[in-house]
């Protein structure tokens, strides 16, 4: 139910599993229940699985994907093409902040983290986002009733960035993620 909420309702979704060895394997489907069913099974197999944000073109999806089978084996990483791209993101339907909890971070804690989140909302006049954990940290999303096209999205969120900079850099720990559109999310 929280997908539907938090995705666009059209487009290619993307499921990433950790690989041990860094990096991810993608699994891509034209539909969001699909792409739920795979997360819970990877999830239900100990599997450590992510959601892209946005939504995907299929065709470029495709065409990236069926260029990266056709290598020869040993190339090198540079020859790839990128499926999961901010090239091939078409919508999304929230913004986001990855807010890093943890003794390597400013904030030591996810209560920390919560406490920093409502006084960067309380000082920005931004509206409550829905709060998840993520693990180790949190995530902000601030979810919209449509999705929007990918190019209108990076503009609003580099702004967010550039806002959580200025009034609460400890709570943009990975601030990265908040203006890629390719991100994937816990």
């Amino acid at each position: 139910m929280f997908l539907r909420k938090l995705l666009p309702s059209e487009g290619y979704y993307c499921v990433a599993m950790l690989l041990q060895s860094g990096g991810f394997r993608h699994f891509w489907y034209d539909d969001i229940e699909a792409a739920e069913k795979q997360l819970e099974s990877l999830d239900a197999d100990g599997h450590t699985v992510y959601i892209a944000q946005a939504t995907f073109n299929q065709a470029q999806v495709v065409a990236a994907l069926e260029h990266n089978k056709a290598l020869p084996r040993g190339h090198s990483r540079d020859q790839r093409k990128k499926e999961r791209s901010q090239a091939n993101a078409i919508k999304l339907k929230n913004f986001f902040l990855d807010i890093d909890c943890g003794e390597k971070w400013p904030l030591k804690n996810q209560l920390e983290g919560l406490q920093a989140l409502k006084q960067f909302i309380s000082d920005t006049d931004l509206p409550f986002p829905a709060v998840v954990n993520s693990g180790n940290g949190l995530y902000a999303h601030w979810i919209l009733e449509e999705a929007i096209p990918a190019s209108q999205w990076l503009t609003i969120a580099q702004l967010l960035k550039r806002v959580v900079a200025k009034y609460a850099p400890a709570i943009g720990g990975d601030s990265s993620r908040t203006s890629d559109s390719a991100s994937v999310l816990r």
